[in-house]
């Protein structure tokens, strides 16, 4: 029981700490699946690599029409 009460604090901070970094890896997850993008702050119509993003996407598109 010595052992618990002296690291109790530690044990707490670990936990808050995986506790945010669930959060932060269950956020990008459900922005990925939605199709956006975290890294320019969600929005994509004017961030560059979205934009590049979707240009490849039509091209893929257009090439499976006329294939």
């Amino acid at each position: 029981m010595t052992w618990l009460q002296s690291n109790l604090v530690n044990i707490v901070i670990i936990l808050l700490i995986i506790a945010l970094l669930y959060r932060c890896i269950r956020s990008l997850r459900n922005d990925h699946k939605k199709g956006g993008c975290s890294g320019c702050g969600k929005n994509c119509s004017a961030c560059s690599i979205a934009f590049g993003i979707e240009t490849i996407r039509r091209q893929q598109r257009a090439a499976r029409k006329g294939a």
